[in-house]
């Protein structure tokens, strides 16, 4: 009995990288990226990553075993909830339950 490997299908990539590959980028395509994500960067939310939330972020990825950014945007979501104007209360601690 032989064991054949099956190919696996490739995943689509997003537009915004298409012309990305293992040889290297096309100089054109990369720029372009670049430029948008800094024409937009304005419009996304920031918060700051404090103490509190880092420990937040912590507990949250030992408890849940969660990747460090996981966490981190799990932690935050109380905060932007409140940056968005969805509610009036909300800390990072309050994702601990």
């Amino acid at each position: 009995m032989s064991l054949r490997r099956q190919s696996r299908p490739t995943p689509k990539r997003a537009p915004l990288l298409r012309g990305f590959g293992a040889k290297g980028a096309h100089r054109s395509a990369l720029t372009a990226a670049k430029h948008a994500f800094e024409e937009q960067w304005p419009t996304y939310l920031t918060l700051e990553a404090t103490d509190s939330l880092c420990r937040a972020a912590g507990e949250l990825a030992e408890k849940y075993s969660l990747r460090g950014f996981d966490s981190i945007h799990l932690a935050s979501s109380p905060r932007w909830l409140v940056e968005l104007g969805l509610t009036t209360r909300g800390s990072p601690a309050s994702m601990n339950t």
